[in-house]
């Protein structure tokens, strides 16, 4: 019992923390309404500044967000799907937990 009560306190804490941010408010940057023309560049500056992936979309059929405290390149191997679309743009951006990457596929 205690065991699945911490489990879901931890659950809930990282819902709302961390690079992830699942239950947060999604920033679209001040450009564009719901940052349709944002570049890969923009993209992951956005996501460094305010600490949190999203997926802010545009003109691609696919889109790629990725993070790690690691390294740049671990960021952009961890972006959906790395290695199985060829890329048009991609860019990581260093913040205050690590980096963060976002790629454009084709």
């Amino acid at each position: 019992m205690v065991r699945s009560v911490f489990c879901l306190l931890v659950l809930a804490t990282m819902a709302h923390a961390g690079p992830f941010g699942l239950f947060r408010p999604r920033s679209h940057g001040g450009g564009t309404s719901g940052g349709g023309n944002l570049s890969a560049h923009e993209s992951a500056t956005i996501s460094a500044q305010v600490g949190v992936m999203a997926h802010r979309g545009g003109s691609y059929a696919f889109e790629g967000v990725g993070f790690s405290s690691v390294s740049a390149d671990a960021a952009l191997r961890n972006c959906c799907y790395w290695g199985q679309r060829p890329v048009v743009e991609s860019a990581v951006v260093r913040g205050n937990r690590g980096w963060f990457a976002c790629v454009r596929y084709r």
